[in-house]
């Protein structure tokens, strides 16, 4: 179970449901949820006490600046065509269709760095963290090597990894393991998705294999991630 002492660190990647849960549980445990700048954790003079939860786009790696407060992290993850889709369509512009999005995606426009998760899961020295997010994320290119540290940390330093797709699940065992109130049987009325995506569309086959040569480390990363998740929600 969870202790009072914890700070909880939730690695929001973009377009993961992050924005939901910390609506829910800034809700639910009040102002015991915090969404700190990254660059703003980085000077390690900060302890916020009286924060149980933190949900930020902050690489992994973080928690060495949290003082003498005993850290546990959990991130949500999400099919990286389905993770795609959801940023091209988070501007809410009527203009992007699902067809407009298929042209871009075969034409080689992605509007997103590449294979995101992996890069916010990786290992990252403290001299990198001080560098800033835009450094860490955007400047540093990712390798097979990276893919391999995201494995471990997720396996190894991560108290929970969950997906999108099980959204309601995995906020209710976090939920669970602290004591705080489980969400109810549905989406957060404040979810931040996009009211103009057509999910009842089939992806072609050839924009998903567009897709997933880019984001070979997501692809697998996520399925690991999946699997680690399948062990915490249903073992």
């Amino acid at each position: 179970r969870g202790h009072v002492d914890d700070i909880v660190l939730f690695t929001h990647i973009n377009r993961t449901g992050g924005m939901a849960a910390f609506e829910y549980l800034r809700e639910n445990i009040g102002m015991a949820a915090g969404r700190e700048q990254f660059e703003t954790i980085i000077p390690a003079d900060h302890t916020w006490p009286h924060i149980q939860i933190m949900i930020t786009h902050m690489p992994y790696g973080v928690h060495r600046f949290f003082g003498g407060r005993r850290s546990k992290y959990v991130t949500l993850l999400r099919e990286p065509a389905d993770r795609m889709a959801s940023h091209y369509f988070s501007d809410h512009q009527p203009a992007r269709t699902f067809d407009t999005w298929v042209e871009e995606i075969r034409a080689g426009r992605f509007h997103a760095v590449d294979n995101m998760m992996t890069r916010m899961l990786r290992f990252y020295t403290v001299e990198d963290l001080k560098q800033g997010y835009s450094h860490c994320i955007y400047e540093r290119p990712v390798t097979w090597e990276d893919l391999e540290h995201a494995k471990a940390n997720l396996e190894h330093d991560y108290l929970f990894v969950g997906t999108t797709e099980w959204w309601q699940e995995s906020i209710a065992w976090v939920c669970n393991y602290y004591g705080w109130t489980p969400p109810p049987n549905k989406r957060h009325t404040n979810d931040n998705k996009s009211k103009l995506r057509d999910r009842d569309r089939t992806v072609p086959g050839d924009v998903m294999e567009t897709i997933y040569r880019r984001e070979v480390f997501d692809a697998q990363l996520y399925q690991f991630g999946k699997n680690l998740a399948m062990d915490y929600l249903w073992r």
